[in-house]
């Protein structure tokens, strides 16, 4: 074992160079006559992580009696072990520190600062003479502060409000915000969780979005609704999804504390407003800053060597002696007669449990026979937490329980790297609950669980199972990859989130996954929502990214709602993107509602976008409920970015489709304004319901789709009405140089192309016999838009309004037909 962490502490070298700094006096806030100055005599700051880092050298200056202080820096703890005669509007221990007090109070507290921090790397500390809710932009020397008003204020209020204010010599308004950097920077530093009137408004003429207030008053930049436009290439930052809508005459501005903009009704709905302070012949003075950098190291590295399951148990005893260290693996060793805790498991005061942080490597031994039962604790595993941790070449079994975050090898991990693990260890859990991680969290780096086999039974009561990995977050443009895994155990769950490798993912900010490569034998769960072969449920948020290809599920898939044979659920919004290509799915895959041989429902809005694209189906597809697909059972496209943002490209669905249900598709049962391109469907397709088509059995209700140079060619059967070709109802939908050869089946509304049609069918045809009651057609059952140059070659037959291309027109008459025939 090496020594205590204190004795490390304590050859702790802390490096302060002092310089000459001369205090340039500037006015204070609050009075205009107090010269008021920041001095910082010291210079690179280094420590060690988890230390207490000593941080002298800050002092101030002032005429003023009291003045304000903020410190802050990146993450980790600030504080002052004397805080006599300050008076705090922050915590006083926290990464920022706001505060007022009497230049010897501050300066008496400030030779007191210190820092800690568990995570490495150079930081910056900064001081400035302001307020907490105040921010100072280089940028334009302006100064901005969020106003909490007690209580509603109406916006007309607010505007006076800002007006009445004053800072540093200047007159405040409601902010105006112009710029990309003015903008990012607000976002990053002003308070946070609230919305707050700023300066914009199309009260005087709707849809003439204005500044209204400061030096840009008069200035229009936005033209139009939620489908408007910037005016002169002006800065606007409507959030995601806000756009001016004026729904119920919302003609004011707010600040989400995000960064991103909605209008609102200008009534008294808002208890925040944003200030600013600067105008070109009104500009504040700069409040007083200082900084500095600090550094912090890992501790020296030991390499400990475990040689029986006593080590594990000496570990665990004394684990704040080896948290950074390389524990090494030298044989396999037996824990069937030892009791085991789970490691690195101990709170710390600030951080809670920190977990293990160096390198473990099995040199492909095994731990066998580990017996961890963590009743209703969280964090359970061999390792009860790990953090920027490294995993390596180990086997493990054994059983493991406990309530939250539970894993075979880790609890809970956060940027941490998994290659070569094999765990056949038995998990069971209420949530989050993996084959080797319980909880993942992958934020600001790179983090990796490859070539890495979980076998043992996966058990969760509640929410979020995955062979390997329970549930996975990513942000703060970090990267996941979880590459040429296999699962091959079994899983017994309930509730939401049941995947194959990934129970629940969530992707935020500008981070990215990447699943690929990975195998399973398919994941039975017929109780659970959100099921699917490889992930079960996936939230892709901001400007994130997600990638899920070359994937293989070689056994069935079987969940109650939203069941695929690759994603259960996928829900993409903001600006983010989702990429699913090049899957493979060899067992059946059967569900209730909403089920999909690769996606069982996928939701895209704001200016998101998804490509579902090269994927293979060649198991059956079975749906109790509503909405079953060959690839998708459910496709919502809400994005700004037309039909194209959410696509099905180059998918071929090889056997057959059921359901007992209504809306059942070859490649999709239900789609509101996607595109599908050069698609097939060649197995049969079946419902005891309504509307089945050989592409989409429902193409837009709300809006329409786009299906280009696709075919269908099994037999289409629908009990019920609605059946086609390619779509049972095609509400707005275009038809594009595609066919379909299958034999079409129904009661009402039965075409060789389409069912009942709102869109336009364009160079396309049918060779299939179409048989029906009533409104049957070789082209089209029923026809509301144009049908132009098609034709059809198959038998029609029917008791009633029935016809060669077209069996009957919409109530409206609009169905033109041009260029059309039918030859049998």
């Amino acid at each position: 074992m090496v020594n205590d962490i204190v004795h490390r502490v304590s050859r702790l070298s802390v490096l302060i160079l002092y310089v000459a700094v001369i205090f340039a006096p500037v006015l204070m806030p609050a009075t205009a006559n107090a010269s008021t100055g920041i001095g910082y005599s010291g210079s690179n700051v280094t420590g060690l992580v988890e230390a207490t880092i000593p941080l002298p050298g800050l002092t101030v200056s002032s005429d003023d009696p009291t003045m304000p202080l903020t410190l802050s820096i990146n993450d980790g703890f600030l504080s002052m072990t004397t805080t006599t005669g300050l008076t705090f509007s922050t915590g006083t221990n926290a990464s920022t520190l706001s505060f007022t007090g009497s230049v010897s109070n501050i300066n008496a507290a400030l030779a007191t600062l210190r820092y800690r921090s568990i995570v490495t790397g150079t930081k910056t500390l900064s001081a400035i003479s302001s307020s907490v809710g105040e921010v100072y932009f280089p940028g334009n020397g302006h100064i901005y502060e969020a106003i909490y008003h007690g209580s509603s204020i109406s916006w007309a209020d607010a505007k006076t409000a800002a007006e009445a204010r004053t800072k540093n010599g200047a007159t405040g308004y409601l902010a105006t915000i112009t710029t990309q950097a003015e903008s990012d920077y607000l976002a990053a530093h002003l308070s946070a969780n609230y919305w707050g009137w700023i300066g914009a408004s199309d009260a005087g003429t709707e849809g003439d979005w204005q500044w209204v207030t400061g030096p840009e008053a008069g200035t229009s930049f936005w033209s139009g609704l939620s489908d408007g436009t910037p005016v002169g290439g002006l800065f606007s930052n409507w959030a995601g999804g806000e756009q001016p809508d004026d729904w119920g005459g919302e003609d004011c501005a707010t600040y989400y504390s995000g960064g991103g903009w909605n209008d609102l009704s200008c009534g008294p709905n808002l208890s925040y407003y944003v200030v600013e302070y600067g105008a070109p012949d009104d500009m504040p003075t700069a409040p007083p800053t200082a900084s500095f950098t600090v550094t912090v190291n890992k501790p020296t590295v030991q390499t400990v060597s475990i040689d029986s399951c006593l080590d594990l148990i000496e570990i665990y005893e004394n684990d704040i002696d080896n948290r950074y260290d390389n524990l090494t693996l030298t044989t396999d060793i037996d824990c069937a007669e030892e009791e085991l805790s789970p490691l690195f498991s101990q709170d710390d005061p600030d951080f809670g449990v920190l977990g293990f942080r160096g390198t473990f490597n099995g040199q492909g031994y095994t731990i066998s026979n580990i017996s961890l039962d963590g009743g209703d604790g969280n964090n359970i595993g061999l390792f009860a937490a790990a953090n920027e941790a490294t995993f390596q070449s180990l086997t493990i079994n054994g059983a493991v329980s406990g309530n939250w975050c539970v894993g075979g090898l880790v609890g809970r991990a956060t940027n941490t790297s998994f290659s070569n693990i094999l765990s056949e260890v038995d998990v069971t859990a209420s949530y989050s609950t993996g084959g080797i991680v319980g909880c993942w969290v992958a934020s600001s780096g790179a983090s990796s669980l490859t070539n890495s086999t979980g076998l043992g039974e996966v058990n969760t009561n509640e929410h979020y199972t995955g062979g390997l990995i329970g549930y996975l977050t990513t942000n703060n443009a970090a990267t996941a990859t979880i590459n040429n895994n296999y699962f091959n155990g079994t899983i017994n769950a309930s509730g939401w989130g049941v995947g194959g490798i990934i129970g629940y993912a969530e992707l935020e900010n500008t981070s990215t996954l990447t699943v690929t490569g990975n195998t399973t034998n398919g994941v039975q769960s017929p109780d659970s929502d959100a099921v699917g072969g490889i992930i079960g449920y996936i939230d892709v948020y901001d400007t994130a990214s997600a990638s899920v290809g070359s994937n293989i599920v070689t056994g069935d898939v079987a969940g109650s709602y939203y069941t695929g044979g690759i994603i259960g659920y996928i829900y993409v919004s903001g600006t983010a993107s989702a990429n699913i290509e090049s899957n493979d799915v060899t067992g059946d895959v059967a569900g209730g509602y909403y089920t999909g041989g690769i996606i069982g429902a996928i939701d895209v809005y704001d200016t998101a976008s998804a490509s579902i694209e090269s994927n293979i189906v060649t198991g059956d597809v079975t749906g109790g409920g509503y909405y079953t697909g060959g690839f998708i059972g459910y496709a919502y496209n809400g994005s700004d970015g037309g039909d194209e943002a959410l696509s099905v490209r180059n998918s071929h669905m090889t056997t057959n489709v059921s359901s007992g249900s209504s809306s059942i598709g070859g490649i999709v049962g239900y789609a509101e304004n996607i595109y599908v391109y050069r698609s097939s469907s060649t197995g049969n397709i079946f419902t005891d319901g309504d509307v089945v088509g050989g592409i989409i059995g429902t193409a837009g209700e709300e809006s329409g789709s786009t299906i280009v140079e696709s075919y269908s060619a099994g037999n289409i059967e629908a009990e019920g009405d609605l059946a086609g070709g390619l779509t049972g109802r095609n509400g707005d939908t275009t038809i594009l140089r595609s066919y379909s050869t299958a034999n079409v089946t129904g009661y009402n509304r039965v075409g060789g192309l389409v069912g009942a049609s709102g869109g336009d069918i364009i160079d396309s045809y049918a060779r299939g016999d179409v048989t029906g009651n009533s409104q049957v057609g070789g082209i089209a059952g029923r026809c509301g838009g144009d049908i132009i140059n098609s034709y059809a070659t198959g038998l029609v037959t029917g008791n009633s309004n029935k016809g060669g291309v077209l069996g009957r027109h919409g109530d409206d008459s609009s169905c033109t037909i041009e260029d059309s025939f039918w030859d049998t």
